[in-house]
């Protein structure tokens, strides 16, 4: 016990992580305690309930029932039961929880009158992505029993049939919710749901225990109370959510987040990157744009995204402009301003430039492409704070511009970032946000930014613009091969009935990828529209970021 106290009063970060991972351990368990309590008998859990028979004769099934008795008869009851659904009065259950899931659910505890009519061949929305289960069985004011399974899906519209990344050929289950009488004026309700996949195996009977029992538990005991308080009238009512639609309200400039008496900060600066974790955040990179491939999945895109801090999208700010360091200047137009200008300018302008010790993404790509010492460039505290942590150089403004004019000699994509997540990559303090400006020069196999955007969802896709120039086909030495179609990193690009590419100009940020691909040089990257007088003003004017260099 000495021992332990020592420890403890002598590495104070790691007492705080053991406190974290210890009240972790007791919510999980609070967690637990609650889902599982007040269980149904032994003689409930072995009986046949109707929709025991939608999986078939299936042995290698898990199977989970809770119940409770509302005093209340069935006909009070039926009504909560019959408007279950995401796109109806919700699970009356945490719905704060189910929203901060990404679920769009809010619970409404009145009876509704037009959602009172189910009957098989509907569909029970448990998400908005699609995830839910058909309906099978009805016995008005008796029972419903629904079903989804990956190997017959439903033919509803909007319906998904989700299959758990646990490395599972198919997933099925049922959900099904039954009333019966017990007593004078009681009702006993039932919810039992069984799961049957491939391959049933130790492990992944674990990991679907786990990750999707547990939740389901606890949200379904808060189902079976919060019912039957409004059955026995004792919940006050909620009114449904207004739905009409509202006018978009202009996102606000960007204030960094309060530091609370400098804790946040100080966790922050803990956890960036050092020398010492420079490898394991290289891992963290390559796990960033894996993740992203299933940046549309349901359930872990959504979460992605907000891990990401990509969404909810009027709150978050993170953006990118391209700036092509090689465009097609007609020898007409010499002598107007390109990319390459601001970017210049803008480290004129620098109070502080730093140099990373190297290029992160080429780094954990082991590029052999590109070198990794022509690298990302940190602007004002930002600068410092790479320095300060050992994992980057200060830069003289002349090395600055030099390094510029290498990209370009190399054919790399210069790119101003502002990436949220970034803060705690790096260590910046919430402060230092307000002056963070990363000027990248990317490569197309290895850019994390480039890749992400390639996989994203449109809303992600959208936070990357460009600086004024974009690429454009000519169509007479367009062949309609195709090759720049899957290498666009914003899905713009798409071959007509003429066999002929086609750029979509409102998507397209001119990275200029897909005129590398070109066998037949037909892609240029020109100017098609107004450019801005500097970096800055693209923040500012496309992402509300207001920052300081």
């Amino acid at each position: 016990m000495a021992a332990l106290q020592s420890f403890v009063t002598s590495s104070p970060g790691w007492s705080i992580l053991i406190g974290v991972v210890l009240l972790g351990l007791l919510a999980l368990a609070g967690l637990v305690a609650y889902g599982f309590s007040a269980p149904p008998t032994p003689e409930e859990r072995k009986k046949w309930l109707p929709g025991d028979n939608l999986l078939g004769n299936e042995a290698n099934r898990l199977r989970g029932t809770l119940a409770i008795t509302i005093d209340a008869p069935r006909e009070r009851v039926w009504p909560y039961l019959a408007q279950l659904g995401q796109r109806r009065a919700g699970f009356y259950s945490f719905d704060w929880l189910e929203r901060l899931f990404t679920f769009k659910i809010y619970n409404t505890y009145t009876i509704v009158a037009e959602w009172q009519d189910i009957a098989p061949g509907e569909y029970i929305f448990y998400h908005q992505n699609g995830i839910g289960s058909e309906v099978k069985e009805v016995d008005k004011g008796r029972h419903i029993a629904s079903l989804s399974d990956s190997r017959r899906p439903s033919n509803c519209q909007g319906a998904f049939a989700f299959v758990p990344p646990f490395g599972l050929k198919s997933f099925a289950w049922s959900w099904n919710f039954i009333l019966e009488d017990a007593g004078p004026g009681q009702t006993r309700f039932f919810t039992r749901c069984d799961a049957v996949f491939e391959p049933y195996d130790g492990l992944r009977k674990g990991l679907v225990a786990f990750f999707l029992g547990i939740p389901s538990f606890v949200m379904c005991k808060s189902m079976l109370k919060t019912i039957k308080a409004c059955a026995e009238g004792r919940k006050s009512q909620k009114t449904p959510m207004n739905t009409e639609a509202k006018p978009p309200v202009e996102q606000p400039i960007y204030v960094p987040r309060k530091s609370w008496l400098g804790i946040s900060d100080w966790i922050v600066d803990k956890i960036g990157v050092r020398p010492i974790t420079w490898k394991p955040v290289l891992k963290i990179f390559k796990l960033i744009v894996a993740g992203s491939k299933y940046m549309d999945a349901p359930i872990f895109g959504p979460i992605y995204k907000r891990l990401m801090l990509f969404t909810p999208n009027e709150k978050r700010y993170s953006h990118g402009t391209i700036y092509n360091l090689n465009v097609d200047v007609s020898a007409q137009a010499e002598s107007v301003v390109v990319p390459m200008d601001l970017v210049k300018d803008m480290l004129r302008h620098a109070s502080y430039i730093a140099s990373s010790n190297a290029c992160i993404c080429r780094d954990a790509n082991r590029c052999s492409h590109f070198p990794k010492e022509v690298c990302c460039l940190f602007l004002s505290k930002s600068g410092q704070t790479i320095v300060d942590h050992g994992v980057g150089y200060e830069i003289s403004l002349d090395d600055a511009l030099a390094r510029v004019d290498k990209a370009a000699e190399l054919g790399l994509i210069g790119q101003a970032l502002f990436v949220e997540v970034e803060q705690f990559i790096w260590g910046f303090s919430n402060e230092t946000m307000g002056h963070f400006i990363e000027m990248c020069f990317c490569c197309p196999c290895c850019c994390v930014g480039l890749n992400l955007s390639h996989n994203a969802s449109r809303d992600v896709k959208q936070r990357f613009t460009a600086s004024g120039w974009t690429s454009v086909v000519d169509a007479n030495l367009c062949a309609g091969c195709g090759d720049c179609v899957a290498p666009c990193p914003q899905a713009a690009i798409t071959i007509t009935s003429e066999e002929k590419a086609i750029v979509n100009q409102d998507y397209c940020v001119g990275c200029g990828i897909c005129k590398t691909h070109c066998p037949t040089g037909a892609i240029h990257i020109n100017q098609t529209r107004p450019m801005r007088a500097s970096v800055q003003e693209y923040f500012l004017e496309d992402a509300r970021l207001d920052l300081k260099i």
